[in-house]
This record gives structure tokens, sequence and C-alpha cells, in this order.
């Protein structure tokens, strides 16, 4: 017969899952922005509207392109950068560690005595 995990292990297994969860979805999203800029040729962050013209911009140069593309590279974009990316970044921080898993000491820092 196995003991069961006390109520708080219990707790801090299911936050460890939420975090993971959260940390891979902001991953793919991050991936996804990616090859939406690969695909399209730039992305709206960057880029601007002139005229009814939509322009993606890549590294200072302008594509133009579709309203719907900018659009979608649009929502894409920010959804990363005001969305997942912070809440990936919040449930890096706050990720309960593993039982016995210690920081790494660094050099500077000493052996801790």
């Amino acid at each position: 017969m196995t003991p069961e995990p006390a109520a708080g292990a219990d707790r801090t297994l299911r936050r460890r899952k939420i975090c993971n969860a959260i940390i891979a979805l902001a991953a793919i999203h991050f991936v996804v922005f990616e090859v939406t800029i690969v695909v399209l040729g730039g992305d709206a962050l960057t880029g601007r509207v002139e005229g009814g013209h939509y322009f993606l911009g890549n590294h200072g140069l302008m594509v133009e392109t579709s309203r719907a593309a900018w659009h979608l590279s649009a929502i894409i974009g920010r959804s990363l950068v005001y969305g997942t990316f912070p809440l990936g970044v919040i449930a890096a921080l706050l990720r309960p560690r593993k039982v016995g898993h210690q920081r790494p000491r660094f050099w500077w820092k000493g052996d801790g005595n």
C-alpha cells in the first residue's frame, strides 16, 4: 500500500502542471509567430498601414500584403507580446520546484558557508 500524498503536495503538483501547460502554450505560440513571420515575409508589429496599403516589417524592410494577412499577423503578434509571453514568464517564475531540486550555485556566490 502506498501512502497518499499530503494535500499540500497534491496542490503543488497541480500548480506545477498548470505552470507547465502555460509555459508550453507560450512556447507553441512563439513558434506559430515565427512561422507566420517566415511565411508572410514579416510581421505587423514592426509594419504599418499607409493610405489603405498594409505593410509587414522585416528588419527595416516593408513588404506589402493583404489586409487579412496583416490582421492575422497583428493578432498573433500582439496576443503573444501582451498575452501568452508575459503569462509564460510569470508561470516560469511561479512554477514550484521538485523536492530536492535546488537552484544552481555559481562560483561567484561562494559555497554557501
